[in-house]
């Protein structure tokens, strides 16, 4: 890997884990999580585990956790061990207090002799039965495991013991019929319910099939400790991760520096530990490395677990026959690294020149990509440069590269192709205001002094941009009106920022002057919410409310949410709104519930950015526990058109959020990007419709159906017109709101309202 390539041997190792694979997750539904295996077996958050040990020492370590567990948690510990295959083993099992009682005898009636073991007044007790898994039918196994599972067995932890070598029958019985399975101190956990369809025995998985993706399984993870070995073998803080972003982990080094656990990283792909001025699509990083046979080796900067930043080399590898993007690591590297040596690198011309071309000919082949050209220039370039003078010129021509690089991404590539202009690539820019955003930084940066010997200059710059694919064929023809705008910018005054195309510039200078207002309207209190009831459709009961941000804009009334805050959402204000929005409606949300009661919860629209944040939940929950607020009451609406974009991150997140007790809607849900059948395995607690499906209630009925089977309640907004309240609630859906059942009012009307209902 010395020259950034990788043999057809390193491929194969190095390939990303398929722990996803479809056909992974239909035959074997338990997935490996990396949680300490100690706390599981204390807390014990599931009623029946199988523990598998394959050797004497792992079956002493794996009770020895248990014992301990059991011990911290004060809840006693049975056992019942039949005839041991392997007399080693009896040591380890010697571990267990003995009962009389078994649950797998052929005459076992479980109702009764759980009954036997629960102790008075309901206290738990957990239960651990070694079999012999050579003699007991794995039929028997599945059976009584399943017939456990639908059993409200209460207090009684049940936890089978198989020690020895297992036949793959009995192996395959386990990982269907248990929630959780622990096989050598590796945890699994069933991460999808058990389909009803496998009661039926000719519907199971075949035992070989199921065996043999466990096994894939096992290889992956022997594969992924010798990886962490060999990133321990390394001296310098390391993280390494697979083409697609996804972390493999990091060395003992990184962990120390950065204040991760292990476990942490393998949650998180390296976006979500990249730092906000250096985020950036590693795919352009990706499509300049094919276009240019080159490696690449950028900057960038990685957040510790406290947030601060950890400045890292980011090295792409790529397979050694097609050149494919495979394996990346970012290597720890302080600011005062020497650099490389000039004759290695890229002159700044050539790597803007081929990165520009990389990007233009990505743009022509992804209709969904876009980039920006900025030229910049100082005004009053020649009576600048005479205060300047000869001598000093490089000097103040370092002096203000450095000042542009410090807003740019580590992505982006700034040139100086001629005496007058800097040339800046902004790579995989979403759209005009994005790029606008950037010139804003450098103006505000480049107005600060600088400080020529014993002078300082004050100075202001001017930007022309470009917003590429834009019927582009060539490099020049972009540079060429990049120039022209900023020709026109020149021509307005100093500071200015023009964007080529007319369309173009007048929705940046829309963004500039909405942006202004907003932190004016901030500051002087014309922000405000509103709120909507929402209703249940059976009772007609009040249960909940919607929160709206509303704008009273000077001269112009009040203004609806979707008016500015998607101008909003491509600036910083919009964590100043939201951390707002969310005190506001925290505030509201406890006085409500003094009225209406504990459960009356809020739908809470919270914006992408904020969703993606690291620490976003962690300060929403500060806020709900400062008004005593029950989490469970907080429901987070997300819309369905991200999950496609963000089809990794998303399970996780939504993850996080329920793992801080707070509940999930699905917003604007048409069924048209994602099928419901597909959201089982998301924490959801609902889904809200979009306005055109309310007009087919074919649909609406089947979505029923659906949502209550997977246990979520559907919820109708828009609703507008009266006679639309009994069509959906005989379609059996759950929520309502609407003009046609209570309009959108402030937080002292809301009160009013709610008061008078429940008088």
């Amino acid at each position: 890997m010395d020259h950034a390539r990788l043999s057809q041997e390193e491929y194969e190792f190095l390939s990303s884990p398929l722990e996803n694979n479809a056909r992974w997750r239909e035959t074997l539904p338990l997935r490996r999580v990396h949680p300490d295996l100690g706390a599981f077996l204390r807390d014990m958050p599931v009623g029946q585990c199988a523990l598998i040990c394959t050797t004497p020492e792992h079956a002493r370590a794996t009770l020895e956790l248990l014992r301990r567990g059991s011990l911290d948690a004060q809840i006693p510990l049975l056992g019942y061990v039949e005839a041991m295959p392997d007399p080693d083993f009896a040591p380890a099992c010697a571990m267990l207090p003995r009962t009389g009682i078994s649950l797998f005898a052929a005459d076992a009636m479980v109702p009764e002799q759980l009954a036997l073991l629960a102790p008075a007044q309901g206290r738990p007790v957990r239960y651990v039965h070694s079999v012999d898994s050579r003699t007991l039918p794995a039929e028997s196994l599945y059976r009584r495991a399943v017939s456990l599972s639908r059993l409200e067995h209460g207090a009684v932890t049940v936890l089978t013991l198989l020690c020895g070598p297992v036949p793959p029958a009995t192996l395959a019985c386990a990982f269907l019929s248990y929630p959780a399975v622990v096989v050598d101190s590796v945890l699994y956990l069933m991460d999808q319910p058990r389909p009803e369809a496998w009661t039926s025995q000719a519907a199971v998985p075949e035992a070989w099939d199921v065996v043999a993706v466990f096994r894939d399984q096992h290889r992956l993870q022997q594969k992924s400790r010798l990886l962490e070995g060999i990133l321990d073998c390394v001296d310098l803080p390391l993280v390494a991760g697979y083409a697609d972003g996804e972390l493999m982990g990091g060395n003992q080094a990184f962990l120390r520096l950065s204040g991760y656990q292990r476990a942490d990283l393998h949650a998180h792909f390296l976006r979500d530990l990249v730092s906000r001025e250096y985020e950036a699509a590693q795919e352009t990083v990706f499509e300049a490395l094919l276009a240019t046979g080159r490696g690449q080796d950028l900057r960038t900067e990685l957040l510790s677990a406290s947030g601060a930043r950890i400045p890292c080399r980011l090295q792409l590898f790529v397979h050694a026959e097609d050149g494919r993007p495979l394996f990346f690591w970012a290597l720890y590297a302080p600011e005062q690294m020497a650099a490389e040596p000039e004759q290695e690198q890229l002159t700044g011309r050539e790597q803007f020149l081929i990165r520009l071309q990389g990007a233009l000919q990505r743009s022509i082949r992804q209709k969904d990509y876009a980039f920006a050209v900025l030229v910049m220039g100082i005004d009053n370039h020649g009576m600048v440069m005479e205060q300047v003078g000869t001598r000093d010129r490089d000097e103040f021509a370092g002096l203000l590269a450095k000042r542009v690089d410090r807003c740019l991404r580590s992505l982006d590539v700034r040139a100086h192709l001629d005496p007058h202009h800097f040339f800046i690539l902004l790579d995989d820019v979403t759209d005009v205001i994005g790029a606008v955003r950037v010139a804003q930084r450098i103006q505000e940066e480049t107005r600060k002094p600088f400080r020529l010997g014993q002078r300082e200059m004050l100075i202001t710059c001017s930007i022309g941009m470009v917003l590429a694919p834009f019927s582009y064929e060539n490099p020049e023809e972009i540079l060429r009106d990049g120039e022209t705008a900023l020709q026109r910018a020149m021509q307005r005054g100093e500071r200015q920022t023009v964007v080529f195309d007319d369309r173009q510039n007048n929705r940046a200078m829309q963004f500039l002057r909405i942006e202004t207002e907003l932190r004016g309207a901030l500051l002087n209190n014309e922000v405000c919410m509103h709120y909507q009831p929402v209703m249940s459709l059976q009772s007609g009961a009040m249960l909940g409310m919607e929160a709206f941000m509303r704008w009273e804009r000077k001269h112009r009334g009040l203004v609806r949410a979707e008016r500015f805050l998607p101008f909003a959402e491509h600036s910083d204000i919009m964590f100043e709104l939201e951390g707002w929005a969310i005190r506001q409606t925290c505030k509201t949300l406890a006085l409500m519930q003094r009225l209406c009661g504990p459960g009356f919860f809020l739908g809470l629209n919270v914006s992408l950015k904020n969703m993606l944040r690291i620490g976003f939940l962690e300060e929403l929950a500060a806020v709900i526990q400062a008004h005593d607020i029950d989490p469970g009451t907080i429901l987070l609406e997300v819309r369905e058109a991200w999950l496609p974009q963000f089809a990794e991150r998303f399970p996780v997140v939504l993850g996080q959020v329920a793992r801080h007790g707070l509940g999930v809607v699905l917003d604007h849900f048409n069924a048209r990007r994602t099928s419901l059948l597909d959201l089982h395995h998301l924490p959801l607690r609902g889904v809200k419709l979009a306005p055109s499906l309310i007009e087919d209630t074919n649909v609406v009925k089947s979505l029923v159906a659906i949502a209550k089977a997977a246990g979520m309640h559907i919820h109708v907004p828009g609703l507008e017109q009266a006679g639309q309240i009994a069509t959906f609630r005989d379609l059996g859906c759950d929520f309502a709101q609407g003009e046609a059942l209570a309009p959108s009012m402030t937080a002292e009307k809301i009160q009013d309202f709610a008061a008078e209902r429940f008088r």
